[in-house]
């Protein structure tokens, strides 16, 4: 948990923006609560008319009364325009802090990395930036309006019941010493309720996210009961926490109230003794019931207004963990011009952060020329993907040890390095979006005629064609609708559409028939003949014309040289090709027949 200065510190840093907004509402609060401390002086003012007019001194008291009467419903409609005013710019600031702050988590979720996202679950993400968010968000309006109409009417109150009797101010307020101290009491407990039950809330967003996800999984294996058990022992778990949050809340409100009530009897009984004696007329002794009377809510709004700062505390510390969170690349900012795909890797070791003892990578160095085309192969854990993803800088690598063109790649910004290197990765994800509308993911302002040069060179054209809507057909979350083939297709096509100086395909036709394969090989070979490939496949079949071939074992480069070099040489890579050349003549299935 962050700590109480960082989550205050926060909380003004946000709310501090809206100063204006909140200016004006409580402008427009200070009017309303004039209006309301207008009313109990126009009570009195009636009644010293009515006593006035029941002794017979003064002849004009009726009228007045009539007069004051209409003074009191003027002050009454003032009052509700006012407080309508004060509500729609207070509650706007909360929903501006709400919806900037919102924009500024997904900006900076969108810089982190694989440590990040590792280690948070996604349910438990979009808890934060849902319900946190909405709990700063309850604090920036509604709070911000109760603690400021707080102070207004104790202001507007105690003001008028100071000149009416100070003794008798003395004794209503004498009961805030209570309100203080039970405040002071449960207000770390309800902070701590809080944070306990978001989380808990957390765990049941990020349960429901992961069984929705894995539907597929949890039918096939049937354990349908099993993660509902789990989700009703989270679900107790938060039950309890929100209700141990409620219960600290519910104490203290009545805390509040009963201090409030003792100060009307504290009232009742000495100004009623007042007014028996003749030091206070029962016109000023009934304006200053009515003044006590504006201080009941407020008191009693204290311990909202407590368990909602608690709240909103404990949701921006939340918020907080994930601001500041640090990247794990930072964008660099060299000038650079075209890029012409010379890629070196110069004596590069690597290890994942949350693995830093156990290197992926020791020692690769390799240098690829413009418009290479290379194939990566090795045994499953070699490193060939860690690799490949190391070029558009997925994770981030020593200074000196990926180049591009000569460059640095952690010189270079990332939004230039991304949109020159066409990564196509092994693991296929699309967006719910239309066929077209995933194609072109990448580029601003596609024309239909490139989508449809990109899905032909990724062998997708007959399929979209038996779509419902064509390029329009939506693919559902995630591209649930498609097959596995279809899927690895479309991000081909989607990686086309960026025209890169690099290709990285990372074994990205592993769910695609062969003859389809070799089709889409034919494809990307044409393409990509002015443009530096990269290709990671466990299948060695349809690549023998690359321009090199390089073999990674337990992350060393063991083997390097054309596909006849290696078949000559004996060594791994001539056994796996063996193997797998016989293995398809024994199917009897030509390379170039389609499924």
């Amino acid at each position: 948990m962050d700590s109480p200065t960082t989550s205050q510190s926060r909380l003004v840093t946000a709310l501090k923006d809206e100063v204006g907004q909140y200016a004006v509402g409580i402008a427009a609060l200070v009017l309303t609560n004039l209006c309301v401390a207008g009313i109990p002086y126009t009570t009195k003012l009636i009644f010293d008319a009515l006593e006035a007019a029941d002794a017979g001194a003064d002849p004009e008291a009726l009228p007045r009364v009539a007069s004051l009467a209409g003074l009191m419903v003027g002050l009454a409609v003032l009052m509700g325009g006012f407080r309508v005013v004060s509500r729609v710019f207070i509650f706007n600031g909360g929903r501006r802090v709400e919806y900037r702050l919102r924009n500024q988590i997904y900006a900076h979720l969108q810089t982190l990395g694989p440590s990040f996202f590792g280690r948070m679950p996604i349910g438990d993400l979009v808890s934060r930036i849902t319900n946190d968010i909405t709990a700063v968000r309850l604090l920036g309006g509604p709070g911000i309006l109760n603690l400021a109409n707080t102070a207004l009417v104790y202001a507007s109150a105690v003001t008028p019941m100071m000149i009416l009797s100070p003794s008798l101010t003395m004794w209503a307020l004498a009961p805030l010493v209570g309100v203080f101290a039970g405040t002071r009491a449960v207000g770390p407990r309800i902070y701590e309720r809080s944070y306990r039950a978001q989380q808990d809330l957390s765990r049941v967003t990020a349960l429901a996210n992961e069984s929705i996800t894995g539907i597929g999984v949890v039918h096939a294996y049937h354990r349908e009961e099993q993660r509902q058990a789990l989700f009703a022992e989270a679900s107790a778990e938060y039950r309890e926490s929100y209700l141990g949050f409620i219960l600290f809340r519910s104490v203290l409100m009545p805390i509040l109230a009963g201090m409030g009530g003792l100060g009307t009897l504290t009232i009742l009984y000495f100004g009623g003794q007042a007014v028996i004696a003749g030091t206070l007329s029962l016109g000023d002794f009934v304006a200053f019931l009515g003044y006590l009377a504006m201080l009941m809510w407020p008191t009693v709004a204290l311990g909202w207004m407590v368990a909602m700062w608690q709240r909103g505390r404990s949701a921006m510390d939340r918020l907080g963990e994930i601001l500041d969170a640090e990247p794990d690349v930072v964008s660099g900012s060299a000038e650079i011009g075209d890029l012409h795909g010379a890629i070196e890797f110069r004596g590069l070791s690597f290890a994942y952060p949350n693995a830093a003892d156990e290197e992926v990578l020791h020692d690769v160095s390799l240098r690829i020329e413009p418009g290479e085309q290379v194939l990566i192969v090795g045994p499953s854990g070699s490193g060939k993907s860690t690799l490949v993803s190391l070029l558009p800088r997925l994770a981030d690598v020593a200074p000196g040890s990926v180049l591009i063109d000569g460059a640095d790649i952690r010189d270079l910004p990332l939004a230039t390095l991304r949109r020159r290197i066409a990564f196509v990765p092994q693991e296929t994800f699309l967006f719910s979006l239309t066929v077209a509308e995933n194609v072109a993911f990448g580029v601003d302002g596609p024309s239909l005629e490139a989508v449809q040069r990109a899905a032909a060179l990724a062998s997708m054209t007959g399929d979209i064609a038996r779509f419902p809507d064509g390029f329009e057909t939506l693919v559902g979350e995630r591209g649930v609708t498609l097959s596995g083939g279809q899927r690895q297709r479309m991000t081909i096509a989607r990686a086309a559409m960026l025209e890169p100086a690099v290709w990285v395909f990372d074994d990205c036709l592993s769910s695609v028939d062969a003859g389809t394969e070799q089709r889409i090989l034919r494809n990307l070979r044409t393409m990509t003949t002015r443009a530096t490939a990269l290709f990671v496949s466990h299948r060695l079949l349809g690549f023998e014309d690359v321009d090199r071939v390089v073999v990674l074992q337990d992350g060393r480069i063991t083997e390097q040289g054309t596909h006849q070099e290696l078949v000559s040489a004996g060594g791994w890579y001539e056994r796996l090709y063996r193997r797998q050349k016989l293995d398809d003549e024994l199917t009897g299935q030509p390379l170039e027949e389609t499924a």
